[in-house]
Formats: structure tokens, C-alpha cells, sequence
């Protein structure tokens, strides 16, 4: 969690150090981080699967570059807004607590969703091998050195739209960093991460739809999303589904994150994050 809101900060520091009417959010930096970390790890998987490197050597190169992003992050972030911290820095500034449990009550269905997430058994999506694939690779101790579902060595390979995807090798690497069962890592920890980042995109295109100082409006906003959430996730398409179901796939993040960040930035005006 910490990572991306440091690589994320940087990079807002990087392109607003000098514009003092923009603020530097921490939900917006998580974002934005995390969408740099992806990036990271699509060049390290695909080094690793192309040259054939072992899941150990990936996961060592992994843990470096993401290390020393986030340093050049930081020095970025000190050096760019140096004296300016206190102006710059916004957790929710200007909020005013006014008479209404709208934030309560969103607060009380994300926790919901992060108790059912994580304490449910996992409902499996048809065709969907992502466990099986992790679980692959930890034992070869490669990238899609056997094939995921029979364990057998295919001259063949996997075709390149697979082999590019990165997600199975981030998540191996992750279950090898901190000793975690795949299981509980893809089906569990991993979905009630993406689903708090998907609160914080969907935050910062509440600020572009209704300003950045309207927080009764925009926690209402979230309160909705929360529900349609809670209440459609019995269709495989649907961004219920996708997010109390299945939050490790790439459809999810790119659906709950990715997208209704594109929708900010591109209302914003900021291209260059679009």
C-alpha cells in the first residue's frame, strides 16, 4: 500500500510541483502509484518470460526497482515541494463534519464488502485459471514453464496474448515476498486491495464531477457506487460481480479502476494522466 503512494506522489510532484492550485491527494497518489507499479511489472515479466529468467531472479529484480522508483519518487516529491508541504498535501482539506451519516454509512458497506471478501469461499469464474496459473509458477519456479492445468511441458508454449499478461507472475511474486498461500493471496488479499483502490479512483472522479470541496455530494456518490456494487454481482459481467467476486482479474481493475480514472482525467483535462 505504501509504494504506490509514494511513486504516486512523485509523479503528481513531477507535474504540478510548480502549479500551487492543484492539490496532491494521497487517494489520487495510491492510484496513480499503482497504475506505475503495474507498469513495473509488465517490464519485469516480460523480461522474465521472454529470456526465460527463474520466478526468484524476477522477484529479486521486482523488489529493487520497485525500491528504487519509490526512492526517486520521494526525492522528487521533497526536492519539487520543499516548503510547501502543508499547502500542497490534502487528506480532505477543508472538510467540514456537517450533520449527516452518509460517510458512516458508506464507511459501513465498504467495511461489509471487505468482511465478505475475505471471509468467504471464493466463488471460481468459468474459465478463469489465474490461481492455477500462480500456483505454477511457484512450483517451476519460471514463467509458464509448464502448462497451468496439467503440469506438462507444451514445445508450443502459451500463446503471446497469455504470456504478456502480468498479473499471475505479480501475484507468484508476491506469495514468495511474504510466504502467503496463493489461495489466500489471489482470492482474498488481493481482491480487498484493488477494492479499496477502487474507492479512492472512483473518489477522485467525484472531485472532477462535483468539485474538490462538495464532500456531502461526493460521499454520496460513493454510497451509490458501494450499492450497485452490493446489489449486482450475480451477472460474471457486472462490476459486482467483479469486484465481491473476482477482484484479482485485469477485467476488474481495469473496469473499477482504470476506467472511471481515464473518465477523471479526461473530463480534467489532464492528458497526460489520460
Amino acid at each position: 500500500i505504501l509504494l504506490p503512494v509514494l511513486i504516486g506522489s512523485g509523479i503528481l510532484a513531477l507535474f504540478y510541483g510548480k502549479n500551487t492550485t492543484y492539490d496532491i491527494t494521497v487517494s489520487e497518489s495510491c492510484v496513480l502509484g499503482f497504475i506505475a507499479c503495474i507498469g513495473v511489472s509488465e517490464v519485469i515479466h516480460a523480461a522474465g518470460y521472454l529470456l526465460g529468467w527463474s520466478l526468484r531472479k524476477c522477484t529479486a529484480l521486482w523488489g529493487l526497482t520497485l525500491l528504487a522508483v519509490s526512492a526517486v519518487a520521494v526525492l522528487l516529491f521533497v526536492f519539487l515541494l520543499r516548503g510547501h508541504f502543508r499547502e500542497r498535501i490534502a487528506l480532505c482539506k477543508g472538510y467540514t463534519f456537517d450533520k449527516t451519516v452518509v460517510p458512516f454509512v458508506f464507511l459501513g458497506v465498504v467495511l461489509l464488502q471487505m468482511l465478505f471478501i475475505f471471509c468467504t469461499l471464493p466463488i471460481f469464474t468459468v474459465g478463469d485459471i489465474t490461481l492455477e496459473t500462480v500456483q505454477s509458477f511457484l512450483a517451476e519456479d519460471g514463467i509458464y514453464r509448464v502448462l497451468p492445468l496439467t503440469g506438462q511441458v507444451s514445445e508450443q508454449g502459451v500463446p503471446l496474448r497469455y504470456g504478456i499478461l502480468c498479473l499471475p507472475t505479480v501475484y507468484a511474486m508476491l506469495s514468495a515476498i511474504f510466504g502467503i498461500e496463493a489461495q489466500l493471496l489471489v482470492c482474498h488479499v488481493i481482491p480487498v486491495a484493488i477494492l479499496g483502490i477502487t474507492y479512492m479512483s472512483h473518489y477522485y472522479l467525484s472531485g472532477v464531477l462535483f468539485g474538490e470541496k462538495a464532500y456531502g455530494k461526493r460521499f454520496m456518490f460513493l454510497l451509490a457506487v458501494s450499492l450497485i456494487f452490493l446489489f449486482t454481482d450475480t451477472g460474471i459481467f457486472s462490476n459486482g460481480y467483479g469486484i465481491l467476486h473476482s477482484g484479482y482479474l485485469g477485467t476488474a481493475i481495469r473496469n473499477l479502476i482504470l476506467v472511471p480514472y481515464l473518465f477523471g482525467a479526461t473530463l480534467e483535462k489532464r492528458w497526460w494522466k489520460a
